[in-house]
């Protein structure tokens, strides 16, 4: 028993005289070149917003802190001024003066937490 097998194959060559194929290549190269540069400045972006976002939140915890601290030393002379008011020392005005002083600290207090809290979750 005799068994033929046959195999064809055609391959086919096609000159670049234009450069065609030389001009893809190196517009694909250009192209990948180009997707990496883009890459590289989204890393550098991401980066440059991560630390611009751990400073703006250390700088928050430094003016929570201080306006804490400065919110303590108004209630305590808003607490003097009412006792220089009882005493007779003080005039109403004095008291109410303090008071606002005491009222504007905790209004920053409070814009300063909310805004780092906003801040720590908006990323």
């Amino acid at each position: 028993m005799n068994q033929f097998v046959s195999a064809t194959t055609t391959a086919s060559w096609e000159p670049d005289l234009w450069g065609q194929i030389r001009r893809s290549i190196e517009s694909s190269r250009g192209s990948a070149q180009a997707t990496d540069a883009q890459l590289a400045g989204q890393r550098l972006s991401i980066a440059a917003s991560v630390a611009t976002d751990y400073f703006a939140l250390r700088q928050l915890d430094i003016d929570i802190t201080l306006l804490e601290q400065q919110r303590q030393i108004n209630a305590r002379i808003l607490d003097m001024t009412r006792a220089s008011f009882l005493q007779g020392t003080a005039s109403n005005d004095m008291v109410l003066i303090a008071q606002d002083t005491l009222e504007a600290v905790v209004a920053l207090l409070q814009t300063s937490k909310i805004a780092r809290e906003q801040f720590e979750h908006a990323h």
